[in-house]
């Protein structure tokens, strides 16, 4: 998004929306910055190579943080969904990164039928057939994994298609800060932005795409996961 049209965007949200959007990200971004205490799976999610091997790498030192229990869950669809495909990044974890091919999941694509079938475009599309995995495979911790910059709109996608059922507990987790010069791809290698102006879109997208929850619906799932079951070390 523009500069301009981000402004508006913003500007154009009740001020209801954007305290609860900025309490949304206080806690998500602090949360992020932990370790789970709890986790079944890691989901890995970037889109372009730019990112995608330093987001690999993040994931695997984090699932060996998390004594390798974890499964690695990554998207299967290819290059229509604009990076390398599930089989490049399977490859990465395997071969490059020492992850046992027992330890990594492909989901998504052709695995699901309807619209999951569909190429995993945007984080709201990809989200839906990994909960379905989840639930079919009894996953009660998801852990999202994603940049800092995008990890709050990946959590949101993931909180709307998993609602608030008390058998899937979704956390975030951030690694990866890309550089604050320079220009970086993103949106499934569409665009290029700066730092600041990325950060900012995806904030004014977390209001502008509809079929997210709304931030108040999000902290609510949210601050029910805490009084549930607190993930982390220091809650």
């Amino acid at each position: 998004m523009a500069a301009d049209a981000i402004h508006e965007a913003l500007m154009n949200e009740p001020k209801e929306h954007l305290a609860q959007m900025l309490l949304l990200a206080a806690h998500v971004l602090t949360e992020a910055m932990e370790t789970p205490r709890a986790c079944d799976a890691l989901y890995v999610m970037a889109h372009v190579p730019e990112t995608e091997d330093s987001l690999l790498r993040g994931a695997v030192a984090l699932w060996e943080e998390l004594a390798r229990a974890p499964k690695i869950v990554i998207c299967a669809d290819g290059p229509a969904s604009g990076f390398a495909g599930g089989a490049s990044w399977h490859r990465k974890l395997r071969d490059d990164l020492g992850v046992p091919g027992g330890s990594i999941v492909l989901v998504g694509g052709a695995q699901y039928q309807g619209d999951d079938s569909k190429p995993a475009l945007n984080s709201a599309t990809e989200a839906p057939p990994v909960i379905r995995w989840c639930r079919e495979h009894g996953v009660a911790h998801l852990t999202v994994v994603a940049h800092h910059f995008h990890v709050l709109r990946a959590y949101l996608g993931f909180v709307t298609a998993g609602g608030d059922a008390a058998g899937l507990q979704i956390a975030p987790y951030a690694v990866a800060a890309l550089a604050r010069d320079g220009r970086h791809t993103h949106s499934q290698g569409t665009l290029t932005s700066t730092l600041p102006e990325l950060v900012e879109s995806e904030i004014a997208k977390c209001f502008a795409y509809r079929n997210l929850a709304r931030p108040g619906e999000a902290r609510a799932i949210t601050m029910n996961r805490y009084r549930r079951a607190p993930l982390r070390k220091d809650i």
